[in-house]
């Protein structure tokens, strides 16, 4: 998504984040910025303007660590992992990544290695098969269109499918 200060890219991509975690049980994602204070302070401040606190109540099995980046839905199991890429460390820890969906927030603020984080994660996508997906969304894709398409490259299990999402603002008007 591209558009200017306050169009609401932030706050969509997060509600799809929180609508695959809940829609799909186990699903695993990630949101990540390249600075590690503007994750905490907008994205994820955003992240949980939006999630409701009942998604994840520790007393239903849920749990929220801001200081460990970590969010497991409580219902769904799913888990969210908040990863600022500014951390000399990001890239190692991105490649060893199993995930369904993912949110770079503020894609440009890092154009020197965008490119490589963004390929990276783009290759881990798929690849969590501890998702589960809901059999009525396979019966409906059966139905519809003969097979369901989001299957583990390696398991051929069926996977929730992979969402690859940026935000940025515009560099000209």
């Amino acid at each position: 998504m591209s558009g200017g200060w306050g169009s609401g890219k932030t706050f969509g991509c997060c509600l799809k984040g929180i609508a695959l975690s809940t829609e799909y049980r186990r699903n695993r994602g990630v949101v990540a910025r390249h600075v590690g204070r503007d994750l905490r302070d907008t994205t994820m401040a955003t992240w949980y303007k939006v999630c409701p606190p009942r998604l994840y109540n520790p007393k239903r099995g849920g749990r929220r660590n801001d200081q460990n980046g970590y969010l497991k839905f409580a219902d769904s199991e799913s888990e969210v992992l908040f990863v600022h890429l500014d951390d000399p460390e990001a890239a190692g820890f991105i490649r060893g990544l199993e995930i369904n969906w993912f949110l770079i927030d503020q894609g440009e603020e890092n154009p020197d290695h965008m490119e490589e984080l963004f390929d990276m994660l783009c290759g881990r996508l798929g690849r969590w098969d501890v998702a589960e997906v809901p059999q009525r969304l396979i019966e409906e894709e059966v139905r519809d269109h003969g097979a369901w398409p989001y299957l583990h490259p390696e398991t051929a299990k069926p996977v929730p499918p992979p969402y690859a999402m940026v935000c940025c603002n515009p560099d000209v008007e």
